[in-house]
């Protein structure tokens, strides 16, 4: 792969607002959508801040220049080459360059699969610092997708950006400081991933909030602000999300109907399954499978 120049230009593209609510609706977008991406390059003493209720969106910021300082809730904390700084949407944060210059990549991400990305950082700012190699590979990776949608910002493009997002997460997470990262975590952040685990296991039932929190040894409160403060969701709204995206499966590769899957998926009231479905992906069932035979049909 030929490997991209940084350029110092500052790039900020923006998504409509009806690409933005077409990608929530999508069967294949729903769960992990970019509405803002771009290059930031700073000079000393710049200053950004998402105001005291945070942003809507999770922020992904991977630095490739200089340095800046960050405060995300009650962390603070410096980010410099390489490092990965990834912001939990509702959470207060401020960043500003405290060098000659600081130069980033960023993306404004949502969707309810993004839980599983912040856990596996243990809720640690930076999440990770890359090595050089990894870190080539992102810029050209960014750099790709932003000239994808440089242009064109249709659904179908910012389809294939989003996807291209995602994948770049996963090559910052996977990262082999990363590993070495993961193995410094708290018992708490293992508390977390345990959660984690606990709810991907149990996608066919449903669970309590005092269930869970006695699987993991702590307080239903400890868990639940814990979980809010470093995902931005609820645990049990995001085992509601799983277990829709498990039905969402079923709906893709089987003949089952409606009532059949909701049973699948441990729903007595197909009725209350639909409602759910449509709160989480934004689409009723039959919405959802008229929807991913037009993706198939295109």
């Amino acid at each position: 792969m030929k490997t991209s120049t940084l350029s110092k230009e500052t790039r900020v593209l923006h998504v409509s607002p009806e690409v933005q609510t077409q990608l929530l609706r999508h069967p294949i977008a729903s769960g992990f959508s970019v509405f803002f991406l771009g290059c930031t390059h700073h000079g000393a003493g710049d200053y950004s801040t998402a105001g005291p209720s945070g942003s809507k969106e999770t922020l992904f910021i991977v630095t490739v220049g200089g340095s800046g300082q960050f405060r995300v809730g009650d962390s603070t904390g410096v980010v410099r080459n390489g490092d990965i700084l990834i912001v939990p949407p509702g959470i207060p944060h401020a960043y500003w360059c405290d060098s000659d210059e600081w130069s980033y990549y960023w993306a404004h991400v949502v969707g309810e699969d993004l839980p599983k990305y912040i856990l596996h950082t243990g809720g640690e700012f930076p999440a990770v610092n890359l090595p050089p190699s990894r870190l080539r590979e992102i810029v050209d990776e960014f750099e790709s997708v932003i000239a994808l949608v440089a242009g064109n910002r249709s659904l179908e493009q910012m389809i294939l950006a989003s996807h291209s997002v995602r994948n770049i997460l996963a090559m910052a997470l996977f990262s082999t400081n990363a590993g070495q990262m993961k193995a410094t975590r708290s018992t708490t952040h293992h508390a977390l991933e345990k959660c984690f685990q606990i709810l991907l296991e149990n996608t066919r039932r449903s669970l309590t909030l005092r269930e869970l929190a006695a699987q993991v040894g702590l307080s239903p409160s400890r868990l639940a602000n814990m979980f809010k403060s470093q995902t931005g969701t609820s645990p049990m709204a995001h085992h509601m999300h799983l277990r829709m995206q498990e039905a969402a499966g079923l709906l893709t590769s089987t003949d089952l109907n409606i009532k059949e899957v909701a049973a699948r998926m441990g729903f007595q009231d197909p009725y209350h399954f639909s409602r759910a479905f449509k709160s989480h992906l934004h689409t009723s069932p039959m919405g959802y499978r008229r929807q991913l035979a037009k993706t198939q049909e295109s």
